[in-house]
This record gives structure tokens, sequence and C-alpha cells, in this order.
């Protein structure tokens, strides 16, 4: 029958993976909360990216339909080249934060001077 020893030869690994294993774990800790500020800039610039399209087809929508567009220095309206009397492609840029969006559109025909101003 064995006896309970106190010292046996095996004592040292268990007490080398216990501190492996706690080195381990603060390592992953320590990646993960170093990774947090990285999640959290992508999502915010995920957001203003959303919001950049959703204002720029706001934009073109409103401009398709003849109604009232306020333009400001986050949107900005490129008419293109028009072969026609009554349509014109246009190009809306949309800022915001560190993300854009651009989208083209066949609109009614915009003069440059005045799509500017409103």
């Amino acid at each position: 029958m064995r006896t309970f020893q106190p010292h046996s030869r095996h004592a040292g690994f268990t007490v080398l993976e216990i501190v492996l294993s706690m080195v381990l774990i603060t390592l992953i800790f320590g990646a993960m909360m170093g990774s947090y500020p990285l999640q959290q800039r992508a999502m915010q610039t995920l957001s203003d990216r959303r919001a950049a399209i959703r204002l720029a087809e706001q934009t073109l929508t409103q401009l398709q339909t003849r109604q009232p567009v306020t333009f400001n220095e986050n949107i900005r309206l490129e008419p293109l080249e028009s072969h026609s009397a009554t349509l014109q492609w246009c190009r809306v840029h949309v800022t915001l934060g560190r993300s854009s969006a651009t989208l083209t559109g066949l609109v009614p025909q915009v003069n440059p001077s005045t799509a500017e101003a409103r």
C-alpha cells in the first residue's frame, strides 16, 4: 500500500504547470483588452459608413423626386455630362467622420450653380 509523500518528485511539474497556465491566461486577457479600442474604432467607422450611405441615398432620392434638398459641408453634388434635355446623371458625395459614400444616379436636370446654394 502506498502512503502519502509530501515531497513527491512530480510536485515541481505541477507548480510549473500552474504558473505557466496563469501566465498564458494573463497574456490572453491582455491581448483581448488591447484589441478592445480597435474594435470600438472599427464599429464607429462602420456606423459612420452606414450613415453616409443612408444620407447619400436619401439625397439622391430627394433629387429624383424633386423634393427640396439641404446641402451642407458633408454633402456635395457633382453633375455629370448629360445627353438628355430633361434627365442628368449626378454623383452625390457624402462625408461623415472618417467615412464617405458616393452614389451616382439619374435625376431631373440640375443646375450646378443653384444646386450648391440650396
